[in-house]
């Protein structure tokens, strides 16, 4: 850390002088910038973060210091946006300031974000001259989703607030209708009762927390319930036999078709549902790629992307970019493709065009572009304009899109023994006692799927949150009435599992398998 002598008379003076530069100034320095070698780039990376931690640690209750603050913010957006134009010479992760919720509260600054933009004709610039929440690439992943989830309550609250007031006269309270979006669906038609439901959703009502509801069945959704609603939803949209989605035998990822055979309407309404995946805090597995996270974050798709949707097309389109010999004589080949059953030219006259040496780039972008771009304007198009009906598109930008996919469908990094570590005990258990050493060793033992298992059983989805197994904090308790002719049960609610006192290492396997494979629904008997 510098000395205060040298930051107050050098280093800010220096961050103060770089954002007085004129466009064409700045422009310059950009592009040097962004011609540095990454160790070099990442030592000013540091060094002005550094100053960001000093700023705040020694000023920051100075109303004076505001201005130091923001020149020092500036010139690392600027940092930024030569990295990012150098095709992210250090990684993106390098701006970030993992400390920085020990300076800042972020739920203040995200208030401060929504009253800035939507009202910016109203907003004092000396009140609100610094606000973090506008420089999101300084913000680690926790940090985001702690401003995403603020964002989706102070959202909430809003809701709430216009389901109790009138619009017409906000002095007069009138009958509150709900705060809840509340959904009632059967599971033999889910699919089908969840896209009629959101057609005759109001729009400001999808800001509202989710609560389902399945007929015929008791229970309260504090969470359980939705998260094996959006479970068994995605099961079946995301199956053949939706027709929704193309995929490859070579492929780990599904895509968006060419061709729709279904109502264009329904990727619409898919946006939504992931919109509200994302919006309640839950996760789900969907095989999408990075590619679908780019393109809703506005980043293009490159070659590799490829690799998600068609991993013997991404090898042959690098192949043909690698080839040493005489390209057009060899291989034969023009601008026209193959792709979802049907010839395509990616460029005007593309049958009559061979590819060659000089112009294989081009056509190796173009049949990219075909795919992630041209071929889907349509579904895809209609997916995003759902999603963003739900989630405000300002505060998902804060995420790059590895981290968007993960947070929206969760990774599959199983630690089953920091599972073990944060489990708590309750009622006759402690973690010595004699059921829970027996309930760990037939755990560790299970094979994979009935791990995962357990997981749908007790939490409702198989998806690790992307903060982690340490996230999932479940407890194992006894119940009185409980004896070793019971099976477990679970309270998915309350991420609690009721263990029976078995004495034997046979009985315990035998109950809890047939326990996590053959409960599912709340209130079934």
């Amino acid at each position: 850390m510098w000395r205060e002598r040298n930051v107050r008379n050098l280093v800010l003076p220096f961050a103060a002088a770089i954002t007085k530069l004129n466009q064409s100034s700045s422009t310059i320095l950009g592009k040097w910038w962004s011609s540095l070698k990454a160790s070099f780039l990442n030592n000013l990376v540091q060094k002005f973060k550094g100053m960001v931690v000093f700023v705040l640690y020694y000023y920051a209750q100075f109303k004076e210091s505001q201005q130091d603050l923001q020149n020092v913010l500036n010139v690392l957006k600027l940092l930024y946006k030569a990295n990012v134009k150098a095709q992210e010479t250090i990684p993106l992760n390098k701006f970030y300031i993992d400390n920085l919720c020990c300076w800042v509260n972020l739920h203040q600054d995200v208030l401060n974000m929504k009253f800035c933009n939507r009202s910016p004709d109203e907003v004092n610039k000396e009140e609100f001259l610094v606000i973090f929440c506008h420089y999101p690439f300084i913000l680690n992943l926790s940090a985001k989703i702690q401003a995403l989830h603020t964002f989706a309550a102070l959202n909430q609250q809003e809701a709430h607030f216009q389901a109790v007031f009138s619009e017409g006269n906000p002095s007069f309270p009138t009958l509150p209708t709900s705060h809840e979006l509340k959904l009632k669906v059967d599971r033999k038609t889910l699919v089908a009762d969840t896209f009629q439901w959101l057609k005759n959703v109001d729009d400001r009502d999808l800001r509202k927390k989710l609560m389902v509801e399945f007929k015929g069945e008791a229970g309260v959704d504090y969470g359980a319930i939705s998260r094996e609603f959006f479970l068994l939803l995605f099961e079946e949209l995301i199956h053949p036999d939706s027709g929704m989605f193309i995929s490859t035998e070579q492929s780990t990822g599904i895509w968006f078709p060419s061709q729709v055979t279904g109502p264009m309407e329904n990727y619409f309404l898919l946006g939504i549902v992931c919109g509200l995946v994302l919006y309640n805090f839950g996760v789900v597995y969907i095989p999408f790629p990075l590619a679908l996270f780019k393109k809703l974050l506005n980043v293009k798709p490159i070659l590799e992307d490829l690799l998600e949707v068609d991993r013997v097309l991404h090898k042959s389109l690098q192949y043909i970019l690698d080839y040493k010999y005489n390209l057009e004589e060899n291989l034969l080949l023009d601008f026209s493709i193959h792709w979802d059953n049907q010839q395509v030219e990616l460029i005007p006259n593309g049958k009559e065009t061979r590819v060659n040496v000089g112009n294989r780039e081009r056509f190796v972008a173009a049949y990219v572009d075909y795919i992630f771009k041209k071929s889907v304007e349509g579904p895809f198009g209609n997916f995003k304009r759902g999603f963003y009906k739900v989630c405000a598109e300002e505060i998902v930008r804060f995420f790059q899109p590895q981290e968007l996919m993960d947070l929206l469908i969760g990774t599959d990094d199983y630690d089953w023994k920091t599972l073990e570590n944060v489990t708590t005990y309750k009622g006759i258990y402690n973690r010595s006692h004699p059921t829970i050493e027996m309930f760990w060793e037939v755990f560790h033992k299970l094979p994979l799927e009935e791990k995962k298992l357990f997981l749908r059983f007790l939490v409702g989805t198989d998806r690790i949150p992307v903060s982690g197994m340490s996230s999932l904090k479940i407890s194992i308790s006894s119940l009185w009435s409980m004896t070793e002719n019971h099976f477990p049960v679970a309270n998915t609610c309350f991420l609690t599992l009721f263990l029976p006192a078995y004495t034997s290492v046979k009985s315990l396997r035998e109950k809890l398998v047939i326990a996590i494979k053959c409960t599912r629904g709340f209130g079934l008997t």
